[in-house]
């Protein structure tokens, strides 16, 4: 037919005939066009959009036969061929194709029940239960959604993190007189956090430095490297598991970090800095043990079993630039040897003076990129943990 309905000139009459389709200037792809396409007539562009239809009509109903097509595509068909000289004037209609009133009331299946929640033992995080209904085959109404979601009511605990990190201001940093505990998950590349208070005035560290501790000769922005020591049962060098690597020592650094593979330097606290290779964050921020007088940083191995930890501490080391008596930093990392935990405790942040120590960084790196966004952890909402020392 032509763009009025009326029977192409071309067009052939007769019993074959079941059903008039467009076949005159019918923009068709053509590769040796400017624009790829060009205008043309004949029966050969009417049989593409009666296959069309008949893609719609299966699109609408999967379960239509060929046969069932046939008849769909015959019984939407109307008798408007302006030019009708025998019984066989019937035009395609493919608005007639995609509704069928018919099911209109039958969209939708009834919901199914609510599925159940997960037991909190086996699940971590936020969880959802869901229900669903879906659509009477041959439905070309809208429809709706398919499916519903509800959080559940549960608290469950926080999931694992492959980044646990916290960057904030020095002067709020709210985990002063606590202790925080990061506890491998069962994958070795994942932690869980919880928290605990030191002590009712939050004053006194969980490992005071002792007479066998050793005071490392730290200078601004410098790092030395320390072994974990040698187990007295088996003569064996210590080590310490992190995010699935064995380590048998640790680079000390003197802006409140531990590093594993080398040490660094870096004093201006970022997070491209802290996960940019293996570390513990005490607290990374800019600090000077060379002005710590008889303090600084002190390490050592305690306990044994489970409880054997490898603990280095900054006791009262200054910002940089700051005094001894008013700007100074106590903090403390725990590594504990056979169980690859990690706890931190901060017991005072004093006064910052430059932009470089303005900002710390509390937390942990495996060295690989963080997840896409980064979310940060705040530790001080994690769960409490039962003491200041992790489970064995």
């Amino acid at each position: 037919t032509t763009s009025t309905d009326a029977r192409s000139g071309f067009s052939n009459y007769g019993a074959c005939v079941d059903i008039f389709a467009p076949g005159s200037s019918i923009v068709s792809a053509w590769p040796s066009a400017t624009d790829g396409a060009r205008s043309l007539s004949g029966t050969s562009m009417a049989c593409p959009h009666v296959s069309g239809a008949a893609a719609v009509a299966r699109s609408f109903r999967p379960q239509l036969t060929p046969s069932d097509v046939t008849s769909l595509i015959t019984s939407a068909a109307t008798d408007k061929v302006a030019d009708s000289q025998s019984s066989h004037s019937l035009l395609l209609n493919l608005h007639g194709l995609t509704c069928d009133a018919s099911h209109d009331s039958a969209c939708l299946t009834n919901w199914t029940d609510w599925s159940a929640c997960p037991s909190i033992s086996d699940a971590c995080g936020t969880q959802t239960y869901s229900r669903s209904r879906a659509v009477v085959p041959g439905c070309g109404a809208p429809c709706g959604p398919l499916h519903e979601h509800k959080q559940c009511p549960e608290q469950y605990p926080p999931c694992p993190s492959p980044a646990p990190a916290q960057e904030l201001n020095t002067d709020a940093v709210d985990l002063i007189g606590k202790a925080l505990t990061l506890s491998p998950a069962s994958s070795g590349v994942a932690y869980t956090a919880c928290v605990a208070d030191l002590s009712s005035a939050g004053e006194s560290l969980p490992d005071t430095p002792g007479p066998n501790a050793t005071r490392l000769d730290l200078g601004d922005d410098a790092y030395e490297a320390v072994y974990f020591g040698t187990n007295a049962t088996n003569g064996l060098a210590n080590t310490f598991r992190f995010f699935g690597t064995t380590w048998r020592s640790a680079f000390i650094g003197s802006n409140g970090v531990l590093t594993f593979g080398a040490g660094d330097l870096t004093y201006m606290p970022s997070l491209a800095a802290h996960f940019g290779m293996p570390r513990i964050s005490t607290l990374f921020s800019d600090l000077n043990p060379s002005s710590a007088l008889s303090n600084g940083v002190f390490v050592e191995v305690l306990g044994e079993g489970v409880d054997m930890r490898f603990v280095a501490t900054w006791d009262s080391v200054p910002f940089y630039g700051s005094r001894e008596a008013d700007g100074t930093v106590t903090a403390q990392a725990a590594l504990f040897l056979n169980t690859g935990a990690v706890r931190i405790a901060i017991t005072k942040i004093g006064d910052c003076r430059f932009s470089t120590c303005s900002r710390a960084i509390v937390g942990i790196s495996s060295g690989a990129t963080p997840p896409r966004p980064f979310v940060q952890t705040d530790f001080s909402a994690e769960p409490r943990c039962a003491a200041a020392s992790p489970p064995p």
